[in-house]
Order: structure tokens, then sequence, then C-alpha cells
């Protein structure tokens, strides 16, 4: 007899994960993108105003 287990997830489920995990990334991508943005505009601010 082939028992069904209870701890795995269906395909519907695993899907809708993928998809959050897809956005969370892409979310966290343009996050550290505004970030090293706005590193590199200071950056070019203090060497502006050194000069």
């Amino acid at each position: 007899m082939i028992e069904e287990r209870k701890d795995r997830l269906s395909v519907e489920e695993s899907k809708i994960i993928k998809a959050r995990q897809e956005s969370r990334a892409s979310i966290m991508g343009y996050v550290l993108l505004a970030l090293a943005l706005l590193c590199f505009a200071g950056t070019i601010v203090k060497i502006g105003l050194l000069s």
C-alpha cells in the first residue's frame, strides 16, 4: 500500500510559494540597487564638494 505523505506541498501550493519568493527576490534586488545608487551619488557629491 502507498501511504500519502502529509508534509508535502501540492503543486498549486508550490507555485504560490515560488511566486512569493520571486516577488521578494525582485523587491530585494530593487532595494539593493537603490542603495548602491544612493552610495554612488553620495560619493560623487563628496568628490564634487572636495574639488
